[in-house]
């Protein structure tokens, strides 16, 4: 399954929203962006919410706000 996920930098606790519309997601993050520290915050996030199992990976958009991450 493919989900677009908008990226909020500097939140104040990291956290995931549904967004308005199916398949569109929210990820407030607390890690900066550099040295890929944000990426890495937003895969750990994804995986506590769809499940330890889940594989995630992340398609397009490694250094945009705005990412296509693939969930298995």
């Amino acid at each position: 399954m493919l989900v677009e996920i908008k990226v909020v930098l500097n939140a104040r606790e990291p956290r995931i929203v549904e967004g308005p519309s199916a398949g569109k997601i929210i990820a407030y993050l607390t890690e900066p962006p550099r040295r890929n520290k944000a990426n890495i915050q937003l895969i750990k996030l994804l995986k506590e919410h769809y499940g330890k199992n889940s594989e995630i990976r992340l398609v397009k958009g490694a250094n945009s706000r705005k990412k296509i991450v693939e969930i298995v």
